[in-house]
């Protein structure tokens, strides 16, 4: 028969030599690879069909991410690739079946961190990457490796501005680097004629979404211009090595909404984006 895999033979880590860690636990995500197959239809009823250009997506959600990696997906520069960009393992393996790929070439799609509040809200990340360069073993050695992390609840959570806090519920800081194809007619090497020549950041959309009890941003939108200010979210456990401190220098409100209810707590719906000034750096972690 066929063999049959669980969730407990599949495995996503970062690669080097050999998997490394970036986060506690992925629960959930996708590998994906759209081959654009050219497909023609002709006359007396004939068909060409070539392989096209493969696109190769991952998609990861996990919880307990190295800080470190985060940056990549919020870039300090404009208008080139992003330098260091790790490739990825991704394995469906029981030790007999299954295969062993390694993603690289690639570089940052898209990012939402997010934590939805709640008596058990915990940070968690959607990373997506998009990758050049594919190859895959068979099942068995090496496996994907995962850190030690304690990982942030909404009780390690701390939104504020200028010492001032909102009564955040929840929130969703999100990023998308307008990842773009670049397939060039500089010859390719057999074995890898179906795959981009490269993929290039064209942009950036920083956008932080919060829920909060306090009407809060409700009286900017009366003002005649906005007064751009710098707020902060910092993740704390209690572990040094694993804190995490997202400043949002000069961003401004984009929309706020106030449900109204006859029951149950209000919660005022808020979006913010930059301010004038550069299109990136708006997002910085330490």
């Amino acid at each position: 028969m066929p063999p049959v895999f669980s969730g407990q033979v599949v495995g996503v880590s970062t690669y080097s030599t050999t998997p490394t860690a970036f986060c506690r636990a992925v629960t959930g995500g996708s590998l994906s690879i759209n081959s654009n197959n050219v497909v023609n239809i002709g006359v007396q009823g004939q068909r060409q069909v070539l392989k096209g250009t493969q696109e190769i997506v991952l998609d990861v959600t996990c919880v307990g991410v190295d800080k470190t990696i985060l940056p990549y997906w919020f870039p300090t520069g404009v208008g080139v690739q992003v330098a260091g960009f790790p490739a990825f393992f991704v394995e469906v393996d029981d030790g007999v079946n299954g295969a062993n790929i390694i993603l690289s070439g690639g570089q940052p799609s898209s990012i939402t961190i997010a934590c939805n509040g709640g008596a058990n809200g915990v940070v968690e990340y959607q990373l997506q990457a998009k990758f050049t360069a594919m190859t895959s073993a068979a099942a068995g050695a090496p496996a994907a490796v995962y850190n030690s992390y304690v990982g942030h609840s909404v009780n390690h959570c701390t939104f504020s501005q200028g010492g001032n806090t909102f009564g955040v519920m929840s929130f969703t800081l999100s990023n998308d680097l307008g990842l773009e194809l670049v397939n060039t007619m500089d010859g390719k090497a057999a074995g890898s004629q179906t795959f981009p020549t490269f993929y290039i950041p064209t942009g950036q959309r920083p956008t932080l979404s919060l829920v909060t009890t306090s009407q809060w941003a409700l009286t900017q939108f009366g003002a005649d211009a906005w007064n751009p200010l710098n707020y902060t979210l910092a993740l704390a456990n209690g572990i040094v090595g694993e804190n995490i401190t997202f400043t949002f220098p000069g961003w401004v409100p984009s929309s706020v909404s106030m449900p109204i209810e006859a029951t149950g707590v209000i919660g005022f719906s808020h979006e913010f984006e930059p301010g004038p000034g550069t299109n990136y750096n708006r997002v910085q972690i330490a």
